[in-house]
């Protein structure tokens, strides 16, 4: 209507009353006046918008006190007003592009959408019921009057009042509104705002029934409301004859993604991870049950090509024995038929999409996301009933990055509820990448054991291959599909694939052939027509490869071809047979003795056994011990003598003895001697030590080993060899002992025992220490006698 809108009013009102009966104005309400003086008339203050404010409204016409809450939005041309009366509380929606309003019973969760021909919604004697913008929209267009200026409520007001007749509701009505006056600043609001303070409402509907309110404003916000959901329908509420508004916005058709499920009955939070691959027809599903009835997590992979699922524990890498898809499980299409067909669902299906009936309910956050969100009637034909289903997309400006793709429009969320139920499952989505898994997120390899698998390699030259313009996943998803294809084997019986370079131009992809499933789903759509063996699939790869076989890719970004050398299949048992092993045992370390010192009297002690472990290297090491046949001992030509070193004892130590290990010496066969003339050698007195009290050694007792008599020739004179018997004994073949001493004094015996007796005396008289024989070793002691 366009001003003068009054007049209009009136003229319908008058033709009305001609020729409808009952449409009259009331004149006890109000007389409406066509014309008055210019100093009169006055237009109302200009209304905010959007605003948001509580409106309390005395009806004395029964004596009752009503609370409205109102909302508007006046870009997204939206409004609702919440009523809350002796207790109840309802809700209606404005949709001013659609022309519609929704009256929402919110005790009972139900709704009721009508559409509006006119520019407001009057509830005929309830009046108040419309928003103050509808009510300002349709006074604005009659002529005011100015009232001047009045205390309201303590508050200093300016008012303004008119006379209409609504002809479509048979309504005449009398209204007053009064603003702040100026000057007089409102809490919410800019200091010289006009804020409604009141608005009086006095009429009759079809000249009978009659009321009368007063409305007093409280918190007037002059700003949009921040919580959009004040203008939205209840979550989870499908209002039928609602306009579907804006389209809902794709999902895609193949994809990954994180799902966070949240039942707010039980109180539970599970993850659901999931591969969806419509175009190969394969879906792995990776959940861990909050109520803790599954000790681990579940992997199950379903074979929708081959109609057989696959059921993995990650956490073990156990599979229980595979079984056939049925109808009833997770990713059937249950709306195919016959209901004995088996196949896979797409993503529309699988996001309750599919035939779903779907409104535009608004815009709304979660997770602190601005999004678009739409309500929708799904069927679910696996429980059989209805289910209203919501779903919040990315809204305008916001985009997803996640892999390879930057998404806008990216499903966030989506909830549904089951058919009579104030509780919905929340599915937060996480990480929805809209690209194609790769077969190796299908990996099927722990349910078949060694006989069943067939590893190989196969070997590659490649020409053009640029890694930092073409991804290397790619490229072994891609040989992996053609090769199985080639094979005819199903995609996903490829396990542990691998795509490895030496050098630039050699590249290596290696693998596992898996044998067929051992069981057979004669239900699954398209039917499986051929099930290769593991020996005639490996044969038919190995004939296409040795083609040979080129891959080629020549897409826009990049051009590079990779030509098959040739195949290799791997078994490790026997690559393990025909390979020489190596001695896993260790031979027994053989400790050396020591050589001894003919005279003196300090202690040697016999150096430790090596340690086992890492040490630091040592400047002793031991003697090496002799191999093959056995050597020939000759003695020294007549030559100048050698006369022993002689040390002088110094404190009293016990010698550390270790006994040797005990081995069987080669026969040493010695030379003929020869003679030579005996050697004086100078005469060693060392002083004589005493101790206040002896200190007595331990005697260690080590066994002797029998050895066989040397052979040698009869000597004439008793020199000794040039060699000592350290030296001797280093010469032996596993670590010379007391045998070998013995052997080579027993070949000397009979010319040097009278001299050996001489010398024993002299130093038995002379010094209290002695020389005693312990088993072949000769080791200074010291005498246990009373001299000390």
């Amino acid at each position: 209507m366009s001003p003068p809108g009054f007049l209009v009013l009136y003229v319908l009102g008058f033709l009305g009353s001609c020729l409808t009966k009952g449409q009259v104005i009331d004149t006890s309400i109000c007389v409406p006046v066509a014309n008055v003086s210019a100093v009169d008339a006055s237009p109302l203050p200009a209304l905010s918008e959007s605003y948001s404010t509580t409106v309390e409204w005395k009806l004395l016409h029964n004596n009752s006190t009503i609370s409205i809450e109102e909302y508007v939005i006046g870009m997204e041309k939206l409004s609702s007003i919440r009523i809350t009366q002796e207790g109840h509380t309802s809700r209606i929606i404005y949709d001013e592009i659609a022309q519609q309003y929704t009256t929402i019973d919110v005790v009972n969760n139900v709704c009721n959408t009508q559409n509006y021909v006119l520019d407001v919604v009057l509830f005929g004697n309830e009046i108040w019921k419309s928003t103050t913008k509808q009510l300002y929209q349709t006074l604005k267009q009659s002529i005011t009057v100015y009232g001047g200026y009045q205390t309201i409520r303590s508050t200093v007001t300016q008012s303004w009042s008119t006379c209409v007749y609504l002809l479509e509701y048979n309504v005449t009505l009398s209204a007053t509104l009064y603003f702040a006056a100026e000057g007089w600043p409102m809490p919410f609001a800019a200091p010289n705002a006009m804020i409604p303070i009141r608005m009086e409402l006095r009429g009759s509907y079809n000249n009978q029934t009659r009321f009368h309110a007063i409305g007093d404003y409280v918190n007037f916000l002059s700003t949009p409301p921040s919580d959009l959901d004040n203008v939205q329908t209840e979550p989870g509420m499908f209002c039928l004859g609602k306009e579907m508004g804006k389209p809902i916005l794709p999902v895609p058709s193949d994809f990954s993604a994180v799902i966070e499920r949240v039942n707010t009955h039980d109180k539970q939070v599970t993850y659901e991870t999931i591969w969806f691959d419509s175009q190969r027809k394969f879906v792995r599903y990776e959940t861990k049950s909050a109520s803790g009835q599954d000790v681990d997590p579940s992997r199950i992979v379903f074979d929708f090509y081959e109609g057989v699922r696959y059921s993995i524990d990650p956490y073990t890498s156990s599979c229980a024995p595979p079984t056939v898809i049925e109808r009833g499980d997770k990713f059937v299409d249950q709306t195919v038929s016959p209901v004995t067909r088996i196949q896979m669902q797409n993503s529309l299906d699988f996001f309750k999409m599919q035939n779903a009936t779907v409104q535009y309910v608004g815009k709304r956050y979660t997770r602190k996301i601005f999004c678009d969100v739409w309500v929708g009637l799904y069927y679910d034909l696996n429980i059989g009933q209805n289910q209203t289903v919501e779903w919040y997309f990315l809204g305008e400006g916001w985009q997803e990055g996640i892999g390879t793709s930057i998404t806008p429009g990216s499903l966030v969320r989506f909830d549904v509820w089951a058919e009579n139920s104030d509780f919905p499952i929340i599915h937060n989505v996480h990480k929805l990448d809209p690209s194609q898994p790769y077969l190796s997120s299908f990996d099927i390899g722990p349910c078949f054991t060694g006989e069943h698998k067939q590893n190989f390699v196969i070997k590659f030259m490649a020409s053009g291959l640029d890694l930092s313009l073409v991804s290397l996943n790619y490229i072994k998803d891609q040989i992996q599909q053609q090769l199985t294809t080639q094979a005819q084997v199903d995609n996903i019986r490829f396990s542990n694939v691998a795509f490895d370079s030496y050098g630039s131009d050699q590249w290596y992809f290696s693998g596992v052939l898996l044998d067929k499933s051992p069981v057979d789903n004669y239900n699954i759509f398209p039917p499986v027509q051929m099930k290769e063996p593991l020996d005639s699939a490996f044969s038919f790869l190995t004939g296409f490869v040795d083609t040979p076989w080129v891959y080629s890719n020549t897409g826009q970004s990049v051009t590079f071809n990779l030509s098959a050398v040739g195949i290799l299949p791997l078994y490790y048992p026997q690559e393990f047979t025909t390979t020489t092993t190596l001695p896993t045992t260790t031979g027994t370390f053989l400790v050396p003795t020591l050589p001894v010192q003919t005279t003196g009297t300090t202690g040697i002690p016999t150096p430790p056994p090596p340690p086992t472990g890492s040490t630091s290297k040592t400047t002793t090491r031991p003697a090496r011990p002799t191999t093959g046949a056995p050597k020939t001992s000759t003695s020294n030509k007549t030559g100048p003598c050698n006369c022993p070193n002689t040390t002088c004892s110094g404190p009293k130590t016990c010698p550390k003895v270790t006994c040797p290990v005990i081995s069987t010496p080669q026969p040493v066969t010695s030379a003929k001697c020869t003679t030579s003339t005996p050697c004086n050698c100078p005469k060693v007195t060392c002083p004589i030590t005493t101790t206040q009290k002896p200190r007595e050694c331990p005697k260690v007792t080590c066994p002797v080993e029998t050895s066989k008599p040397a052979t040698h020739a009869p000597c004439t004179t008793g020199v000794p060899p040039s060699g000592s018997l350290g030296a001797q004994a280093q010469q032996s073949s596993k670590g010379v002992d007391s045998g070998g001493a013995a052997g080579i004094a027993v070949a000397c015996l009979v010319i040097g025992f009278v001299i050996g007796l001489s010398v024993m005396f002299v130093f038995k008289r002379k010094y209290p220490n002695g020389f005693r024989s312990n088993d072949g070793y000769l080791n200074p002691i010291y005498d246990d006698t009373s001299k000390y």
